[in-house]
């Protein structure tokens, strides 16, 4: 509303100059007397026409100036915010592939030095790490990726196997002394079959699970054998 004052300022003298011409020519005073009231007249309204005219015109270019350095700064703000947020988009990322690349690393050097102590919540926390990653880093990492998890299903099958296996050679024990041997015999149990064959049959590697369930076997029979008898 502030912004059209001017004009309506500009509006209403209009109106009083014409107003004001249209009463000197009624007036009762000679005619020229009248024409110099109106000369006057005339005069002093073009004046205040004049003023309010520049008034609002400094007002609509201040305004202007006001408006353009709110649009400039609001535009800075704009791509300081926007550079700011990418920057940090850019550091997230950065750190989550760090953060899996460096898990990876740790986990291929278990696997390759000490390939027992790589266990499932290994494999649970970089998947995690893995699937904080976005799509496309997910897909550049994910050979390595599958090659970790084919790791790790390896370790878990030899050592089902080699459990089978220690189950096995405790059915008939090499030992110098009777008494272990007794002793490890005693620990075959259907509990301690039982455990196992579910294991083994999940075990991926063919050959691997061939021979657990082979081993399996025999601690079956020997099982029933002992019972029998």
């Amino acid at each position: 509303m502030a912004f059209y004052l001017p004009y309506l300022l500009i509006f209403a003298s209009i109106l009083g100059i014409i107003g004001g011409s249209y009463k000197a020519y009624q007036t009762r005073y000679s005619l020229k007397v009248s024409r110099i009231r109106f000369k006057r007249f005339l005069l002093l309204g073009v004046i205040f026409t004049l003023s309010i005219v520049l008034s609002g015109l400094f007002g609509v270019l201040e305004g202007n100036k006001r408006v353009s350095r709110s649009v400039l700064l609001g535009n800075v703000t704009q791509k300081y915010e926007s550079a700011r947020d990418k920057k940090k988009k850019e550091q997230a990322l950065t750190q989550k592939i760090e953060k899996f690349t460096a898990y990876y690393e740790e986990m291929n050097d278990i696997f390759v030095n000490q390939e027992k102590r790589l266990t499932d919540k290994n494999m649970e926390t970089l998947t995690r790490l893995y699937r904080n990653l976005p799509e496309k880093q997910q897909k550049e990492y994910q050979e390595k990726y599958e090659q970790v998890k084919k790791d790790v299903q390896y370790v878990k099958d030899t050592q089902t196997e080699e459990a089978c296996y220690d189950l096995f050679s405790d059915t008939i024990p090499f030992s110098t002394s009777e008494q272990e041997r007794k002793e490890r015999q005693q620990s075959v149990t259907y509990e301690r079959y039982e455990i196992l064959l579910p294991q083994a049959t999940n075990i991926q590697n063919p050959t691997k699970k061939e021979t657990a369930l082979n081993y399996l076997e025999s601690v079956k029979e020997w099982l029933d054998q002992q019972q029998q008898n």
